[in-house]
Order: C-alpha cells, then sequence, then structure tokens
C-alpha cells in the first residue's frame, strides 16, 4: 500500500514567542476547546515551558503545541472553531487522507497554534497512539494521556516529568540557547 503525506504552508514569517502574551493565548484555547468532547493536551515544547521556564514557556520557541487524540470528528471541529473565531491556517498536513496537523496563525499577536493529530491504529494492544509526517512517526504512550497533570492549569501529559523525559531525553531540564528543528530534540517520541 502507497502512503501519501500531503502539506500545504502559507509561507508566513515565524516569529519568536518572546514578548507575547503566549499564557493569556494558552488560556483562550483552552477555554474554546472546553466545550469539546475531545481528548487534547498541551505538549512538546509548549509542556517543556510551562514546567522548565519561570515565565511559562520558552523564549525562542515559535509556537504553542497542542496534540489531540482522533476519533472522527475532532480535526474537523478544531479547523471550523479556529477559522470562524478568527485564527488563519497557515500548515496542513495529511497522511493517507486523515489529518495529521493543522497550525493557525493568530493575526493581531503573530502566535501560531499548532495542532497534531494523533491516531489509534487497528491493533488495539498497541501501547502507543501514532501522528506520521514528514518527519517521520511521533508516537506517545496512551498510559501517559489516559489522564493529564495540571500544569499551570493546562492539561499536560501524565506524569509530565516521564514525558518530558521520553520526548527530550534525559537532559530536558538543560535548556538550549536557541530553537533546533524538532526532529532532532524528539528523543524516544520519533520512531525515524
Amino acid at each position: 500500500m502507497e502512503h501519501k503525506l500531503n502539506i500545504m504552508n502559507d509561507g508566513i514569517i515565524i516569529e519568536p514567542l518572546k514578548g507575547k502574551p503566549v499564557l493569556e493565548m494558552m488560556r483562550v484555547i483552552r477555554d474554546m476547546l472546553f466545550g469539546y468532547r475531545m481528548k487534547y493536551w498541551f505538549s512538546a515544547g509548549t509542556t517543556l515551558g510551562l514546567v522548565r521556564e519561570e515565565q511559562g514557556f520558552i523564549n525562542h520557541d515559535t509556537d504553542i503545541d497542542l496534540e489531540v487524540l482522533i476519533t472522527d470528528n475532532e480535526a474537523h471541529q478544531i479547523l471550523d472553531l479556529m477559522i470562524s473565531t478568527g485564527f488563519k491556517l497557515v500548515r496542513r498536513m495529511d497522511w493517507n487522507g486523515k489529518f495529521m496537523q493543522l497550525a493557525f496563525l493568530e493575526p493581531k499577536l503573530k502566535i501560531i497554534i499548532d495542532f497534531y493529530f494523533y491516531h489509534i491504529i487497528e491493533d488495539d494492544d498497541d501501547e502507543y497512539v501514532y501522528n506520521y509526517n514528514e518527519g517521520g512517526t511521533l508516537r506517545i504512550l496512551k498510559s501517559m494521556i489516559s489522564e493529564f497533570d495540571a500544569v499551570r492549569g493546562f492539561p499536560c501529559p501524565k506524569p509530565v516529568r516521564d514525558y518530558l523525559r521520553f520526548r527530550y531525553g534525559k537532559d530536558w531540564m538543560i535548556p538550549r540557547s536557541g530553537k533546533t528543528g524538532w526532529v532532532d530534540d524528539a528523543g524516544e517520541a520519533l520512531l525515524k
């Protein structure tokens, strides 16, 4: 079976989050998603910033990361919700017709909100859920998203420190001087 990855990019200029109201924007997104029956969590560099950084985010990060366990309609619900509330779609990635990523720009603040969608594979005994993208296959343990840690009031994988070790390796508490590509620091979460 041939697998097909489709990517749409809007060529926006990506800016660091430093000096922007990141936590306020995260509250807006959390509150927007509150009424929807979907399993979502803040992830990757966003969770790392919530746990490790005094201000709650990494200054040189360029987006707010969320992940969603997808069944049927979540990606379409998020797409409709974000567009209807003034966000601009700037990236869409699908694999074999299934949503893998939707990224939106808040036009006034120039903050990118990046949703990655995780899928359950047919083998229900698998201990992971998966996201397929241009860098490889991302995975997360189902046990880390069965419940969530509330970190500064935001849902994050549980236990959050184990998640960060899984995602970034044993040195996750050591800050880096600049942003690297996510593939370079994906740790055990990335299957190449």
